[in-house]
């Protein structure tokens, strides 16, 4: 469910949100870093897999599965710590 406007601007709401992205930061820093390197570059810096494939000199095959395992491995840790989502 997307919130609304003035359901994002609450308090609680906001407090909830800085809470996830502080989980979330915690167990991306976490991830081994051949994963968190490409969850970053792929998730969070928006490239490409081949553009992240010709920087880290790795086959996109590599870099996919990587950033798989990332996401699969942060999915885990982040159920582990409760309802999340």
């Amino acid at each position: 469910m997307v919130p609304t406007d003035e359901a994002a601007e609450q308090p609680d709401s906001v407090a909830e949100r800085a809470e996830l992205r502080e989980m979330l930061t915690a167990q991306v820093a976490a991830l081994p870093e051949r994963e968190r390197v490409v969850v970053v570059l792929h998730h969070v810096q928006g490239l490409g897999y081949g553009e992240i494939a010709h920087m880290l000199e790795q086959p996109i095959g590599t870099v996919k599965a990587n950033v798989h395992r990332g996401v699969q491995r942060l999915r885990v840790a982040m159920d582990a710590l409760g309802e999340w989502r």
